[in-house]
């Protein structure tokens, strides 16, 4: 039938439903598009009962609830329906003049039979009919029930069951990852001990024989003494040639010094051959040099030869050099022997608007003591130019560090690629770096390997970063065999208006014990947008140490300085940090050292944090606010939750600062402080992706890292696609589980949205 439109009404329901049901209900609701239906409203929610059409439906995706919007049009009343004529057949035979059929007067033909069949088999059928009803409602019915009742109590007792299961299967989950997480807390802790100990082991050893040498030198200088032996000689040979605008000179000169006493015995021998060519529009210069000391005393043996040739040429508008060093010293004392050797070639070539220059060298260190055993070998190649508009640079490194101990045994090598171009309003640069380290002790065997490539590219107005980097550990101990593979493709872009970031990370992990095999793997893929975004930390990517201040330092032993123990303790392996090291103990002392200044607004809500390591301290992290009258305030005690860590795994990091914090009123500028406290002996602090920015009132979660610009975040996208899977197989059940996450989210100055996720979990 047709009905008025006037006589349709309305009706929006509003209902929650469990998020995995949500194709089912939105499958039924489609199913019944432009068909007429009844829909029961609830009372309690003062909706109506409906038959009508849906006009429109919505839902809104939570992570385990979900909630449904239904707009109904429907009818309230209808014309009422034509009465309809059904034709009547005459019933053949005798029968009333009104045309109906009156049974009771026996006038039909058919009056002993219904349909064709006879009424006593009719009656017969109904009886038993009756008493199989009887039978059906009185004994068959009841005893399903109750077979249906016991089926859904033996049902419930399996799903507490399988839940008490399953809880138990997270239990062990949850033990397992713990244990993989302190065995590679543990493996990379012994990484970093062994690093610092052969760090140690290679400053002691060049200090010493630099100390060495210099005593060395010392002893060839100083005056006679009275009860000493003294012969100096020096043989010259020159020739000079005077001109009108110039001269001419040769020297060639050998000077020799032996010197005795009672304690110690010393000679040194110089070579000297140098020419020169002085005119008015040029100066040139040869010079060759060889110097040969030794020293013998009652307590140590030393001995140094350095060969130096040097050419040079200067005129009005240019200047050229070339230098070739080769310098050998050598130690023995009474308990340790240390050599030393450094090459180098070095040329530089200087014009009016350009200049370059090219180096190589190569340090050569050995040194033994009674427990220890030290060899290191740095190859370097580094080319420059310099020019009016613009400078580039090439930076080829291989380091070679060896070392054998009472406990243990040390190998690592670094190589890394760095080319750099700047020109007044662009820079960019590539960084290519593999790392392999191996670690052997009593109890352990331990190797690490790191491969990253980094590019970057700023401009006036952007910046652009890529970044591809692997991690892979493996570790064998006399009861756990572990290993751990990380792989992750970073790219970033910010500009005066946007900061956008894409992330992908793959963690591979498997660890096996006696009684235990454990293995996951998690892969994330997250993008997110910030408009007008940033970083309100001037130079927090930490590429020099520019606007950095050590504004505290207790007795004068601490130093700031950039990654302070290389590679080892970056994370990545890549990423830059600010390292605060003091070398004697300092209870209650602090070193501190603070950023350039930033603008603030009062009564803004901020949020402040740096990724934190140490090692034997305690790192600490706070912004303090200013006026022009000074000081007004600080944003609280903010220490680090962990000592002792670090490395170049993030999860080995903590975040140490505060989600959100109000600057106080009156304050138009601020300063991020990081601080190491409580060195215990040796201690370093180490900190990397200083942060602060603007954040809304509130915030109760980290906002992600950017380099970004001196400007506040006032609005932010993300979407996140992460799927992990775990097994687990043990003595007495294996177990399986994968997670598949799908979220996405806004938040902006004003407002934001619950994040939209979906999650698949199969256990």
């Amino acid at each position: 039938m047709i009905v008025p439109r006037a006589w349709a009404k309305r009706m929006a329901g509003k209902a929650l439903i469990r998020t995995d049901a949500v194709d089912q209900v939105v499958g039924r609701i489609a199913a019944v598009r432009a068909v007429p239906s009844l829909w029961l409203g609830d009372a309690g929610v003062d909706s109506l009962i409906v038959y009508g059409f849906f006009k429109d439906f919505s839902v809104e995706v939570g992570e385990t609830l979900s909630k449904l919007t239904l707009s109904i049009e429907g009818f309230s009343e209808a014309k009422t329906p034509a009465p309809l004529t059904i034709p009547w057949e005459n019933v053949s035979g005798t029968k009333p003049t009104e045309n109906a059929d009156n049974t009771a007067e026996n006038t039909s033909k058919d009056t002993g039979a219904v349909a064709g069949v006879p009424a006593k088999q009719v009656i017969a059928d109904a009886v038993s009919i009756k008493q199989r009803s009887d039978i059906l409602e009185n004994t068959t019915i009841p005893a399903i029930n109750s077979a249906v009742a016991a089926a859904n109590a033996l049902i419930k007792t399996a799903g507490a069951k399988a839940d008490a299961a399953l809880a138990d299967l997270n239990a062990k989950l949850l033990a397992s990852g713990i244990v993989l997480d302190a065995a590679l807390a543990k493996a990379d802790s012994k990484l970093v001990e062994a690093r610092v100990t052969a760090d140690l082991a290679v400053s002691r050893a060049n200090n010493r024989i630099d100390a060495a040498m210099t005593d060395l030198n010392a002893e060839a200088n100083r005056a006679q003494g009275k009860d000493e032996l003294l012969d100096r000689r020096i043989d010259s040979l020159t020739v000079i040639t005077n001109k009108n605008d110039g001269e001419v000179r040769a020297l060639i000169e050998t000077e020799r010094l032996v010197r005795t006493d009672d304690v110690r015995a010393i000679a040194q021998r110089i070579d000297s051959v140098v020419t020169d060519y002085t005119s008015r529009d040029s100066v040139t210069n040869t010079r060759i040099t060889t110097q040969v000391t030794a020293l013998s005393a009652a307590d140590r043996a030393l001995g140094e030869r350095i060969d130096t040739v040097t050419t040079e040429f200067k005129a009005a508008d240019s200047a050229t050099s070339t230098r070739i060093t080769d310098s050998v010293a050598a130690l023995s004392a009474a308990d340790e022997a240390i050599g030393k050797r450094v090459d180098s070639i070095v040329t530089d070539v200087t014009m009016k608007d350009t200049a370059t220059r090219a180096e190589i060298s190569r340090v050569e260190l050995a040194s033994s003591t009674r427990d220890t055993a030290l060899g290191q070998r740095i190859d370097t190649v580094v080319t420059d130019y310099t020019g009016r508009d613009s400078a580039t640079n090439t930076r080829i490194t291989t380091q070679v560090t060896a070392l054998s101990a009472a406990d243990k045994a040390l190998g690592e090598r670094i190589d890394t690629v760095t080319t750099d171009f700047k020109a007044a309003d662009a820079a960019t640069s590539t960084r290519i770096i593999n790392a392999v380290t191996a670690l052997s002790d009593a109890d352990a065997a331990t190797g690490r390997r790191v491969d990253s490539i980094v590019t970057d590219v700023t401009t006036k107005d952007t910046a652009t970063r890529a970044e591809i980097g692997r991690v892979e550990l493996a570790s064998s101990t006399r009861d756990t065999a572990l290993g751990q593979r990380i792989d992750t493709v970073t790219a970033d872009y910010q500009s005066a208006n946007t900061a956008t970031n894409t992330r992908i990370t793959d963690t591979s992990r498997a660890l096996a014990n006696a009684t235990t095999a454990v293995g996951e793997r998690a892969s994330v893929l997250e993008s997110q947008a910030s408009p007008s975004g940033g970083n309100l930390v001037p130079n927090s990517s930490l590429s020099t140490l520019d606007g950095w201040v050590l504004v505290t330092n207790p007795q004068l032993t601490s130093t700031m300085s950039l990654n302070r123990a290389a590679q080892p303790f970056m994370i990545g392996g890549i990423e830059n940090n600010l390292t605060l090291h003091r070398p004697s103990p300092g209870a209650g002392l602090c070193s501190e050292a603070q950023s350039a200044p930033f603008a603030v607004r009062p009564g803004s809500s901020i949020q402040l944090y740096a990724m934190t390591a140490s090692h034997r301290c305690r790192a600490w992290v706070t912004v303090f606010f200013f006026n022009d009258s000074g000081y007004v305030g600080y944003a609280g005690e903010n220490s680090a939750l962990r000592i002792n860590a670090g490395g170049q795994d993030l999860n080995a990091w903590d975040q140490t600062g505060v989600k959100e914090f109000i600057v106080p009123g009156g304050a138009v500028r601020a300063t991020i402080a990081l601080r190491s406290y409580d060195v215990e002996n040796d201690g370093y602090a180490w900190f990397s992706r200083p942060f602060v920015t603007e954040v809304k009132p509130g915030t109760k979660t980290w906002v992600p890292y950017s380099a970004g610009n001196d400007r506040t975040v006032t609005a932010s996208t993300r979407a996140l696609v992460s799927s992990t899977a775990t097994t687990l197989a043990d003595a007495d059940s294996a177990i399986g589980r994968r997670i598949d996450t799908i979220t996405t989210d806004y938040v902006g100055r004003d407002s934001a949205t619950t994040p939209a996720s979906t999650r698949r979990r199969a256990q």
